[in-house]
């Protein structure tokens, strides 16, 4: 059994979602202490009751629950307070928490949906490191040299469109075209839930500019404590099978879709969110103290195209 984080404490956003539950997964198994961190109530639940039912990981023990909305200053406070007083520190952050936008361009973005991607996906994961290193910062010199944060980027972050999707062209073609009775723009309603979550399409302006924004966020966290040891690393996933989609408004811009079915055919598949997780667990333990200010793309290769 590996044990790269032996005894750390790790707290994750988003750690009911699809690649949040494989990061708590694979800490759990490197032997860290987890505090899995989520809006979602009902999620939460299901995977602590599969922690202690599928991975024998008593609550008791090694895991403990926050639900908490981390895109607002008192739930960031609350998830990093929660995390000490249950396991009396913390030692690595990893902002896994986002959702999706309804695709459209700048011209078209709507001020409520803006205001709520930039909410969750940019500003809870500043303010959670916000907290997070104040925490860090009252430890000792050695204690603080084992620190670190990881941001869930996207490849959205390296792009300005087409931010990442899963080589499956037939079905990207066939979604595009299942437009309803005059012009409904529910493209995917038709599609089996298995094939909806293996793709991933085109981003609007709003989750394009937040992954954009989470990128500099992370460089200035790296540069501004590099000194005393403290991490500060993202990681830019491409097409995952996750949750991510069931954040995605009902009326989207179906103009975004066309755009990524006519890439479809060059894309590479998927990226396996458990293997994903294993690489997170390396980033943020002792074995990649050198590694500092890298944003690093989890993508197949997407962002070489």
């Amino acid at each position: 059994m590996p044990t790269l984080l032996q005894d750390k404490v790790v707290l994750v956003t988003g750690g009911a979602g699809g690649l949040g539950r494989a990061i708590v997964k694979a800490c759990s198994d490197n032997k860290a202490k987890v505090v899995i961190c989520d809006v979602n109530e009902e999620r939460v639940k299901e995977t602590e009751n599969d922690f202690e039912k599928l991975w024998h990981v008593g609550p008791l023990d090694k895991l403990s629950t926050a639900v908490t909305d981390v895109s607002n200053e008192t739930g960031a406070a609350a998830a990093v307070e929660h995390c000490i007083r249950r396991f009396g520190r913390l030692d690595v952050l990893i902002n896994c928490a986002g959702i999706m936008d309804g695709y459209d361009p700048v011209d078209s973005v709507d001020a409520d949906l803006w205001a709520r991607v930039l909410a969750v996906n940019l500003t809870g994961p500043a303010l959670m490191s916000k907290h997070a290193v104040r925490h860090f910062l009252s430890r000792d010199a050695k204690a603080q040299r084992g620190c670190a944060i990881i941001n869930v980027a996207a490849a959205a972050a390296a792009r300005g469109a087409a931010a990442g999707m899963s080589s499956i062209a037939p079905v990207l073609g066939a979604a595009v075209g299942a437009v309803g009775p005059g012009g409904s723009r529910h493209l995917y309603e038709n599609l089996d839930p298995e094939t909806y979550a293996h793709m991933l399409f085109t981003k609007g302006a709003a989750y394009t500019a937040a992954k954009h924004g989470l990128v500099g966020l992370t460089k200035n966290t790296a540069a501004a404590y590099a000194k005393r040891g403290i991490r500060c690393n993202a990681v830019l996933p491409g097409a995952m099978e996750t949750n991510l989609l069931s954040s995605v408004p009902a009326d989207f811009n179906e103009e975004g879709q066309q755009t990524a079915a006519s890439l479809a055919n060059i894309l590479p598949g998927s990226v396996d969110v458990e293997k994903l997780a294993k690489t997170i667990v390396h980033l943020v333990s002792d074995h990649a103290e050198g590694i500092n200010g890298a944003i690093i793309a989890a993508d197949n290769g997407w962002t070489a195209f």
